[in-house]
This record gives structure tokens, C-alpha cells and sequence, in this order.
């Protein structure tokens, strides 16, 4: 098991010091003077999600993304289907994030895991949920215990 969670740090430290485009201004930029602005408005690709202290990661397939807008709209892509709506975040004692009127397309999934993770992701996109920005990293925590985790594009 500490085999398998160095390996998952390894590839996502990896994935952090490979990724060659450059950050949008609104991301942690990686300098000695790290300024931090926590805002959702960006588009994040899901690295990976943690259920019950387990770390799974998308696989073969990542174009799995959400992306929040300045009029409070989201549109992910999903590994099949398209999800759209509205968001609200707000802050109480954490910060909290309300996914309402969504739409979503209606394409048959043909392989298993990639409905699995559409499933997983719908889940911490639906409904309320909570956050946290933390550097280049969103966490969505879904009220079923699930935490998508993102990577600012």
C-alpha cells in the first residue's frame, strides 16, 4: 500500500513539473513570491478522485474538465456526456459550493469505467457540495464522502 501511494505522488508530482503551458493569471503562479488568488473561475482537469482514503485516477481517458464562468455557469466534460448549469459559492465556516439547474446530454457510455467515472463525477457536481483551492489544486467534496480533485489548466 506505501508502494502504490509513492508511485500516485510520483505521477502527480510528474504531471506538476511536466505540465509545460503556462498558468492563467487567476492560478498560483510558482514563484518566491507566491501570491494565491482562490478563485473558480478557470478550467480544472480532474486528476483523480479519494473514497474512503482510496486515490483512484482517470487512466487512459483525461479529458475529464470542469470549467466555472464569472456569471456563476459551469460546463464539464465528461468521459461520455456534457454537464451544464449554475453554481453558487458561498462561504459559511468552509467554503461551500450549490450546483443547480444542470443539464446534462444524453450519450450512451460503451465501456463500463468511463460510466463509472462519469457516476463518480456527476456525484461531487450535483447538489451542495464544499471546497478548497489550494495552490493550483480545487477539491470538491461531495456530501457522499467523495473528493474530485482538479488541476488548473
Amino acid at each position: 500500500m506505501r508502494l502504490k501511494s509513492l508511485i500516485v505522488v510520483a505521477l502527480f508530482l510528474s504531471v506538476i513539473a511536466c505540465k509545460k503551458k503556462e498558468p492563467q493569471t487567476s492560478c498560483l503562479q510558482i514563484t518566491d513570491n507566491i501570491s494565491l488568488d482562490k478563485s473558480l473561475e478557470n478550467t480544472w482537469v480532474l486528476l483523480g478522485y479519494k473514497n474512503q482514503g482510496e486515490y483512484c485516477v482517470p487512466g487512459s481517458f483525461s479529458e475529464i474538465s470542469v470549467t466555472f464562468d464569472e456569471s456563476n455557469s459551469f460546463k464539464a466534460n465528461l468521459p461520455c456526456n456534457q454537464l451544464y448549469g449554475e453554481y453558487e459559492a458561498y462561504e459559511t465556516n468552509i467554503n461551500n459550493i450549490d450546483f443547480s439547474k444542470t443539464t446534462i446530454t444524453e450519450m450512451a457510455c460503451q465501456e463500463e469505467l468511463r460510466n463509472t467515472w462519469e457516476t463518480i463525477v456527476l456525484t461531487g457536481l450535483s447538489g451542495e457540495s464544499s471546497y478548497s483551492i489550494n495552490g493550483k489544486l480545487l477539491s470538491i467534496y461531495s456530501e457522499e464522502g467523495i473528493e474530485l480533485i482538479f488541476l488548473c489548466e
